[in-house]
């Protein structure tokens, strides 16, 4: 008996092959200085699992990575588990779809949809409509938290989808779905107080003794989020070409609906999914001295995430739960946190000192920029980091491209604060693949989206971003930093 009977099933096979074999040939290569024996088979793990997961599935190939990575030397199966699916980002995401489901399940996504798109002004305008819902993605993905941002917004793009006839793989809709990650991720760098732009700034500050003002920072971090905004939007009417023939007669009232008024649950879900919002703001501009600032930092997002979980869960209306896991865990695409796990472990290691990837980069670096101009550095770290972090992980390609710059200020009359603000914004352009960003990672296990056309979308996507980056953000830093 044959293990397949259709075509389809001997494509699927033979892609499976190619995958394993990619795996086997770098298991079975000497080690190539100063890559490590193990950095060769981490390496064979990753290519090997960009293939299936572009040709193949998601799950299997990510727990074949995982295993695979338990048996490369670095660490065992154990240690390969926990640092992949004990990853803060993977418990975040499962919370978030889980909380953002007791809330929808309840109908307020209806009205949270109602109050934000529900302005006149996006009567029978499509691009307009698409500009604020960029918009309205960037603010809260600023304010908030990106992570919620993307689940709140993804599932706006299903009603939308719904409602005006659109299907898997649609062109408007798969950039709809890239476009909130382009603002949302970028948006996550507008505050220098917040994750990875606090990190950075404060590991310029370590290494060379100079400080970022954030002030200066948010000089240049809002005006290119809104540029983000507008050149996206832009850059899917007139350079892809969109068809927003469905959108032609879309109107206000298509998302202020004639909703009856909220009942107590529907209204105690709201004011929960506000305190919710609100403990995460508050918290996140608490001094870390502070009482409530020990409590942050102890906590996370993730572990603020856990405490409103249980909180729900035990609450009860009319003899049921707030949020009953068995029935909102149907709203969560288990794909998406099992290869989110599998994509940054590999990602993290790729670059580690034990594979000796990061030295054989730094090696080829350090001698390409030597003597070039300040500004044709500042064009060329930006592109090499765009490049980098679409194969590895941003906040490591980060921290490798920094110690560059700032080896080669000493010859190249370089602005170190110009060159940290623009390269957290480059290497966040990562689109290309699931182990490049985890929203990648995220967004191909959603079911509108076709990942076998990702790259078709992604490579443009990728281009546009690099050029608003280049052609916003250098001026922008000529201005407020004299670069």
């Amino acid at each position: 008996m044959l293990l397949y009977n259709s075509k389809k099933d001997a494509k699927y096979y033979i892609n499976a092959i190619i995958g394993l074999a990619i795996v086997a040939i770098f298991w079975n290569l000497p080690p190539y200085e100063p890559i490590t024996e193990v950095g060769m088979k981490i390496l064979g793990l990753f290519i090997g699992a960009c293939w299936l997961w572009s040709t193949v599935e998601m799950v299997w190939p990510s727990m074949m990575l995982i295993c695979g990575i338990g048996l490369t030397g670095y660490t065992n199966i154990p240690g390969a588990l926990a640092l992949c699916l004990g990853d803060d980002v993977v418990w975040m995401c499962i919370f978030s779809m889980a909380i953002v489901g007791a809330i929808t399940s309840v109908g307020l996504n209806d009205y949270i949809v109602s109050a934000m798109m529900g302005n006149k002004i996006i009567n029978g305008r499509p691009w307009v409509f698409t500009g604020v819902f960029l918009g309205a993605c960037m603010i809260f993905c600023c304010l908030v938290n990106y992570l919620i941002g993307f689940f709140l917004f993804w599932a706006m793009i299903e009603e939308i989808a719904a409602k005006f006839g659109y299907k898997k793989g649609d062109k408007y809709i798969m950039l709809l779905y890239m476009g909130t990650m382009v603002t949302g991720m970028m948006a996550a760098n507008i505050l220098p107080f917040k994750n990875m732009p606090l990190f950075v700034i404060s590991t310029l500050k370590n290494m060379v003794s100079i400080e970022l003002a954030y002030s200066d920072y948010m000089l240049v971090s809002i005006p290119l989020s809104v540029a983000y905004v507008v050149g996206y939007t832009l850059f899917m009417r007139f350079i892809m070409r969109c068809d927003v023939t469905n959108l032609a007669n879309i109107n206000a009232s298509d998302f202020k609906k004639d909703l009856p008024p909220m009942d107590s649950k529907q209204k105690f879900m709201l004011t929960y999914l506000l305190v919710f919002i609100g403990t995460i703001i508050v918290l996140s501009f608490m001094p870390k001295t502070s009482f409530l600032g020990q409590l942050n930092s102890k906590l996370g997002v993730v572990g603020i995430m856990m405490c409103y979980f249980v909180l729900l869960s035990i609450l009860q209306f009319n003899g049921k739960s707030g949020l009953v896991f068995s029935e909102v865990s149907k709203n969560i695409y288990w794909d998406m946190p099992i290869l989110l796990g599998s994509a940054i472990g590999v990602s993290d290691i790729l670059m580690s000192d034990a594979t000796g990837i990061k030295t054989l980069v730094s090696n080829w670096l350090s001698p390409i920029f030597t003597g070039m101009s300040p500004l044709v550095f500042l064009i060329a770290i930006l592109v090499l980091a765009v490049i980098l972090t679409n194969i590895g992980n941003n906040l490591v390609v980060c921290f490798v491209m920094l110690p560059i710059a700032v080896a080669l200020s000493a010859t190249v009359a370089i602005n170190l604060q110009a060159v940290v603000t623009l390269l957290l914004y480059a290497v966040l352009i990562a689109y290309l693949l699931p182990s490049s960003c985890a929203t990648v990672a995220m967004l191909f296990a959603l079911p509108l989206v076709d990942e076998k056309q990702w790259i078709k979308y992604a490579v443009p996507v990728i281009i546009c971003s690099t050029v608003i980056l280049l052609g916003v953000g250098i001026p922008l830093c000529n201005i407020f930093f004299n670069y």
